[in-house]
């Protein structure tokens, strides 16, 4: 209670009245804000608390209680709440402020794997300061996913990174799977001494062999393993397969054929030996390990047998020759004697270059013969040749012996 005193002069006397006023005060209104920590992008509710019988405004011009807003950058921002109100005439205010802290989304990227069919890809989440999950497939290890597609294409993965104040940022990942090339060798069995071709089925792209050729095919004359590796590009991604020929070698079919040496006109047997296992053919068409053969003519004849053999899918040939040697038979001439009864004639055998033997009598002597006819008339002699080499040519002589 205030009390005030009046104090009047008047005529030099003094005059005083009192009044008294009553003051009564009104409780400050009482407001509280919590503050409120949310991530960039979510809504976030500011609740305004204490203020009964009061209106409460906020100071972004917004009524009530509660007050939504959603920040889209990471930060802090503060939000005052007044509260209003009216007693016993008197309008009192009070105001509080509440703090909103907007933390900010992980960032995070994934890279883009590129494989061949068949490999195992990893992608990896960088940038998270949280844990990361993912969807889409593969095997998760924390930031690692391995993948391993069953097909060629794209695919895609999405990691998720959630921070420690449950802020969450997402990021795709690709694994581009080329296809495997497919390559095919066949397997060669060769003659020895020979070369056969390998080939290379199957590749789209580019086959490099272990020899260092390249192209589809190539030719070999040595045993051993030899590998094709196909290389095909797709989209920028190399993949390459390989596969190996063996190539084995048949050893050259052995054979050898004698020469042989007879006379003209008699029957020569040439003999192939050495071909086991094998088919002998000779250059006359006759087939078999021997091939029978005459001829009237001296000179030097050559047969070839052909020796082939089949085994492991190749044919191997070998060929040997044989000299036929056909020595001539000789030819002489005996002359014909004319003689009186009680004479000696004398046949001789010319052209004979070996030894000469006489049939029909008389007393030979090498090359000659001596006869004495014991009756007149004519009387035939044989001379025969045989040379070194075993060839013999006959003649005929004759004694005509007249009476005496």
């Amino acid at each position: 209670t205030y009390t005030a005193t009046c104090t009047l002069t008047t005529n030099g006397k003094v005059c005083t009245a009192e009044a008294s006023g009553v003051v009564k005060a009104n409780s400050k209104p009482q407001i509280a804000v919590a503050d409120v920590e949310v991530c960039a992008g979510v809504e976030a509710t500011l609740v305004a608390t204490g203020c009964s019988n009061g209106t409460i405004t906020w100071n972004t011009g917004a009524t009530g209680s509660t007050l939504k807003v959603t920040q889209g950058n990471d930060g802090t921002y503060s939000y005052t709440a007044t509260c209003t109100i009216s007693s016993n005439n008197a309008t009192c205010v009070n105001s509080a402020t509440g703090k909103l802290t907007v933390n900010p989304n992980p960032v995070i990227t994934v890279n883009t794997a590129k494989i061949c069919l068949g490999e195992t890809a990893t992608l990896t989440a960088t940038g998270c300061n949280g844990t990361v999950t993912w969807t889409g497939g593969g095997t998760p290890s924390g930031s690692t996913l391995a993948v391993k597609p069953t097909a060629a294409g794209t695919t895609s993965y999405t990691a998720t990174c959630t921070t420690s104040k449950g802020c969450i940022g997402t990021a795709e990942g690709k694994v581009e799977t080329a296809p495997k090339p497919s390559i095919a060798v066949n397997d060669l069995t060769i003659c020895a001494g020979e070369s056969g071709k390998l080939e290379a089925t199957g590749c789209t792209g580019v086959v490099t062999w272990s020899t260092g050729a390249t192209g589809t095919s190539i030719t070999v004359s040595a045993e051993g393993t030899y590998t094709a590796t196909c290389t095909l590009t797709t989209n920028g991604k190399v993949c390459t397969a390989e596969a190996s020929g063996v190539v084995k070698a048949n050893s050259k079919p052995q054979i050898a054929v004698a020469d042989v040496e007879v006379c003209a006109g008699k029957e020569a047997t040439l003999v192939a030996t050495g071909c086991s296992n094998g088919t002998i053919t000779w250059n006359t068409g006759a087939t078999g390990s021997t091939l029978k053969v005459t001829q009237a003519n001296a000179g030097t004849y050559n047969y070839t047998a052909t020796c082939t053999i089949s085994s492991n899918n190749a044919t191997c040939v070998n060929s040997a020759t044989g000299k036929l040697t056909v020595n001539p038979n000789p030819v002489i001439t005996v002359n014909t004697a004319k003689i009186c009864l009680g004479e000696t004639a004398t046949l001789t055998a010319t052209g004979c270059n070996g030894t000469v033997t006489w049939t029909g009598g008389g007393t030979p002597s090498g090359s000659t013969l001596a006869v004495k006819p014991t009756a007149a008339g004519t009387t035939s002699y044989t001379a025969t040749c045989t040379t070194s080499k075993g060839c013999i040519g006959t003649a005929d002589g004759k004694v005509e012996t007249a009476p005496k």
